[in-house]
């Protein structure tokens, strides 16, 4: 393990000229994508979005926060909290200042009765940058009972996890929100360990020392729960407890991003992403699933079984939306951040590899959504492909997470 400051320093100080050009690429893309609607700075994914998703919206704020800065920052999380449901619910994405009809769900068969399940812990990182650039107590003790209701809404089993019930199916994590999970759900379960330790620290600010000791309760029993997604076989966690028992690639790498405290697991996820590395990702970018495995049920296959009518979802076939494409196959740039950080605690070098062949990606073919070798996904430039791998860099060379990456001289 090399997790030595100076060491990466000097290994990365030879890519110092590409590592600013990304931090220059993320500057533009999100000017690009940036709007005043609604009184305040904020952005959508990039190209023809015209609302602002909230977790597009948090990985470019968590990675980048100086482009927007708390007064931006807050803007939108008070409007988005202002549309919660009586349920605690809240949107998955809204257009600001509009006075339109949120979404708060994607895919349902409920859509009055559920959201996507993390848009919750969504909203509490959002709050959570808000409140670390300004340490507003004021402000956060005004909206910290709405967060608390909306974490409250989120559905869970009896071991801590977020459970999608298979008789009431919805969008568990929103970036596999073309596919139906059911039962416990990692990545929406890791979101929801990370939003309770952010709400512990909430409530400690605000001297509710039940309410922190309530999260911190709610983490350990989680971090016991995921026993039930561990396949031992494969060293690593599967995607769902019902639907989907292969191990969730995104999933385990943010796992290890966060390093929950699973014990020797931990090490044995990062071993997984290293020895299997081939299987995943291809010029820097990462699929959800291992190459071969696949998920048991998506939107594309409901409709094409004639379980959903084909006329309302025409969008599925005026693009790539099947098996190969997609949530289904295709490479993301979005987790290569998570990768990298998991990388370089057992291979360093693989690690430095990884991050060359995504920059070189894209500076050769461009930054989107998601690729295959003969695909790409827009917009071009898509504000969650760039920021997070940035966000990674300043903390792999120790650097102020919320200073531009192009400030350092390598």
């Amino acid at each position: 393990m090399n997790l030595d400051l100076p060491w990466w320093q000097e290994r990365l100080s030879p890519l110092a000229e590409d590592l600013r050009w990304l931090d220059e690429q993320a500057v533009e893309s999100v000017a690009a994508a940036t709007r005043h609607d609604g009184g305040y700075a904020w952005c959508g994914p990039g190209g023809p979005y015209s609302s602002l998703f909230i977790r597009d919206y948090l990985y470019v704020i968590e990675s980048c926060p100086e482009l927007f800065g708390a007064d931006n920052i807050r803007g939108a999380l008070v409007e988005l909290l202002s549309l919660q449901r009586a349920d605690g619910g809240l949107p998955t994405a809204f257009t600001p200042g509009s006075g339109g009809v949120p979404r708060y769900v994607t895919l349902s068969d409920d859509p009055e009765g559920t959201t996507d399940a993390d848009n919750a812990p969504m909203a509490v990182k959002i709050a959570d940058v808000w409140y670390r650039l300004s340490a507003d107590r004021e402000g956060l003790r005004e909206i910290y009972p709405a967060l608390v209701r909306a974490m409250g809404q989120v559905p869970r089993n009896a071991q801590g996890l977020v459970w999608i019930d298979p008789q009431r199916r919805h969008t568990g994590y929103g970036f596999t929100d073309q596919v139906y999970k059911t039962g416990a759900e990692l990545f929406s379960s890791l979101l929801f360990w990370e939003a309770c330790g952010m709400m512990s620290r909430f409530a400690e600010a605000l001297g509710l020392k039940a309410d922190a000791a309530g999260f911190r309760e709610s983490m350990d029993r989680l971090v016991k729960g995921l026993e039930c997604l561990w396949d031992e076989k494969a060293g690593a966690y599967m995607a769902t407890s019902i639907s989907d028992g292969v191990p969730d690639v995104w999933g385990n790498a943010y796992l290890c991003w966060l390093s929950v405290p699973v014990g020797a697991k931990l090490e044995r996820v990062r071993r997984f992403l290293v020895k299997r590395y081939g299987d995943y990702a291809w010029h820097g970018q990462v699929r959800h699933l291992l190459r071969g495995d696949r998920w048991s049920r998506t939107l594309h296959d409901e409709v094409m079984a004639g379980r959903l009518p084909r006329e309302e979802y025409p969008w599925l076939f005026a693009g790539k939306y099947s098996e190969g494409y997609y949530q289904f196959g295709a490479y993301w740039a979005l987790p290569s951040g998570w990768v990298f950080e998991a990388l370089r605690h057992l291979d360093p070098e693989l690690a430095v590899e990884h991050v060359c062949d995504l920059v070189a990606d894209f500076l050769v073919d461009g930054i989107y959504e998601c690729v295959t070798a003969d695909y790409s996904k827009g917009p071009a430039g898509y504000v969650a492909s760039i920021c997070p791998i940035v966000g990674a860099l300043k903390r792999a060379l120790g650097l102020d997470w919320s200073s531009p990456l192009r400030e350092w001289e390598g």
